[in-house]
């Protein structure tokens, strides 16, 4: 499926279950439970630099589509990530991470990019009516909110990112198309500050951005929206090629 089908921001969040009927203006609700990820952190164990530790090894054996695990302290996002495949894109908005249907799905990077390795790092999420899986970014909106919760953590079996919002704003998914490509950094430095620029919450942005990580969900203030968190690890001297 071309990129161009699948309209941005994953305009098929919206679908599992719900279609994407623009009447639709409550979160979306599962008659089964979300799946508890919890066996696969060592409870009560943080490396020296404040990150969860993970059971890659279990991750990776229950699913090697596993790529990452994203934790917003404060809020019910503790996640692992899963790639999706070309060949069936949309397999998590109604997949857990053992295979099974669930309305719930599992967080996904798009299938357009290559798990944490990209320069635009682009990640979907349900905003479910119980509050789980990506339904905390939706708040990010709100200035008081997304300036209490700034830092996102995504780690993956090579590196831990701490990353830090600069931008959150909902757009249309009919009207936004996906951009994952940049032919530099500067290219993709000036794409950023033009978001913010009309974002409804900002935060401290970085002279030069090598690397974005985008987080995805259905929102509810215009039809058919889509509320997207826009991180950055602060360090500017990795340079990710574009590509």
């Amino acid at each position: 499926m071309s990129r161009v089908a699948r309209i941005v921001m994953g305009a098929a969040l919206a679908a599992a279950g719900v279609a994407l009927a623009a009447s639709i203006l409550a979160p979306y609700a599962s008659e089964v439970a979300g799946t508890d990820y919890s066996e696969y952190v060592y409870s009560n164990v943080v490396d020296d630099g404040g990150f969860p530790e993970i059971d890659w090894e279990a991750l990776l054996s229950e699913n090697p589509d596993v790529v990452g695990w994203v934790h917003v302290e404060g809020t019910p996002i503790d996640y692992p990530v899963v790639q999706a495949r070309a060949d069936d894109p949309q397999r998590y908005l109604s997949c857990s991470l053992d295979g099974s249907w669930n309305g719930h799905g599992a967080p996904y990077v798009d299938a357009d990019c290559d798990g944490a390795n990209s320069p635009v790092v682009l990640t979907y999420g349900h905003n479910m009516i119980d509050g789980s899986m990506y339904s905390a970014f939706a708040g990010f909106t709100d200035q008081e909110f997304f300036d209490e919760h700034r830092e996102i953590l995504f780690l993956t079996p090579e590196h831990n990112y701490r990353l830090e919002a600069v931008a959150a704003r909902e757009v249309s998914a009919y009207d936004e198309q996906p951009k994952t490509e940049f032919a530099s950094p500067a290219e993709l430095t000036a794409y950023v500050k033009g978001i913010a620029a009309s974002a409804q919450a900002t935060g401290r942005m970085p002279d030069r951005i090598a690397q974005l990580f985008e987080f995805v969900c259905c929102s509810y203030g215009q039809d058919n929206g889509r509320t997207v968190v826009y991180s950055v690890e602060p360090r500017t001297d990795i340079a990710v090629p574009a590509k």
